[in-house]
């Protein structure tokens, strides 16, 4: 620690004799020092040709330019890499911004894990659209079958048909007065959508549309030409219902995995954009104009009191 500060110390003495020296150098040389020329331009040559050259700026914008301004006009060196264009880079495709910052390892990385990521998406939401198709079918076997008929009256009804006339003399219970339609809180769409897929294994009170529902050991068929159907059905039982159920839990669960998947790919394009930015700027803090002398920075000005820009400031300024 001891040996840094010296040679920091050495190198800080050793700057400010060669400044010294080309101060008094250019003193010798023309009379005038390196400082005062420079002032002098600012003075009086912004004020005429400059203006016309320094497109178009007017004669009070000359209040606002600095030495410092002047020397910070430098072009950038090729090796530059700007921060914000990396993150840009990385945010749509992740490892194309620590390419542009000139990393060679990196990029392959975020780029596997994108690769990766997507993939396994695709794949469970493949997985779940194939479980649905699954199910669906097995539904439309299994559920209010059109060759599943139950007579009642005159009338020959599907499953849950022949339940809703038997329990409440009515396809449309949810029409009665609620005294009157107890056990039923839903109604079906009339297209087979997924409102309607789900409803027909979830609630209760579509139980008996399954072909294989008892209630207590009796089927369907059975309690409508006996003592009729229960209006409750808290008790009906049915393996293709609980079967059915487990598919639909698979499918949703592949969803989930797809849904996990399309996070970690929205993170890697967040992670590889924040990481391309900093890899920019740590590039550029290994430029040239960028050593750790340059955090020191000195800012010469002019200011008005007896006349016009009369007497000369100088700010010093170190970066941490």
């Amino acid at each position: 620690m001891f040996k840094k500060m010296r040679l920091v110390g050495f190198l800080a003495g050793l700057g400010i004799l060669s400044t010294c020296w080309m101060v008094g150098s250019a003193r010798a040389d023309g009379g005038q020092s390196l400082f005062d020329r420079e002032l002098q331009k600012v003075r009086y040559s912004l004020s005429y040709e400059g203006v016309e050259s320094n497109a178009g700026l007017s004669v009070d914008a000359e209040d606002d330019i600095t030495l410092a301004d002047l020397a910070q006009a430098d072009v950038r060196p090729p090796e530059y890499k700007s921060p914000g264009r990396a993150f840009l880079y990385s945010l749509a495709v992740p490892g194309l911004g620590q390419y542009y910052s000139g990393s060679k390892l990196k990029p392959l990385l975020f780029l596997a894990i994108e690769v990766f990521g997507l993939s396994q998406a695709f794949k469970y939401h493949g997985n779940g659209d194939d479980i649905t198709a699954e199910f669906e079918k097995f539904n439309r076997d299994h559920w209010n079958h059109p060759d599943s008929l139950y007579t009642i009256g005159d009338e020959d009804y599907q499953a849950y048909q022949a339940y809703l006339m038997s329990a409440y003399g009515t396809l449309r219970p949810d029409t009665l007065d609620s005294d009157d339609r107890k056990g039923i809180t839903h109604t079906l769409p009339d297209v087979r959508n997924q409102q309607y897929y789900e409803m027909t294994g979830k609630y209760n009170q579509f139980a008996w549309g399954w072909d294989d529902a008892t209630l207590y050991g009796d089927n369907l068929g059975y309690l409508i030409t006996g003592s009729g159907v229960l209006k409750a059905t808290d008790s009906v039982y049915s393996d293709h219902r609980l079967e059915y159920e487990g598919m639909r839990h698979d499918a949703n669960k592949e969803y989930d995995k797809g849904m996990k998947m399309v996070f970690v790919v929205m993170g890697n394009h967040l992670i590889s954009a924040f990481e391309a930015f900093f890899a920019a700027k740590r590039h550029n803090h290994g430029l040239k104009y960028n050593q750790p002398f340059s955090n020191l920075n000195v800012k010469p000005s002019l200011r008005s009191y007896s006349s016009w820009k009369d007497t000369p400031y100088v700010t010093f300024s170190y970066k941490f």
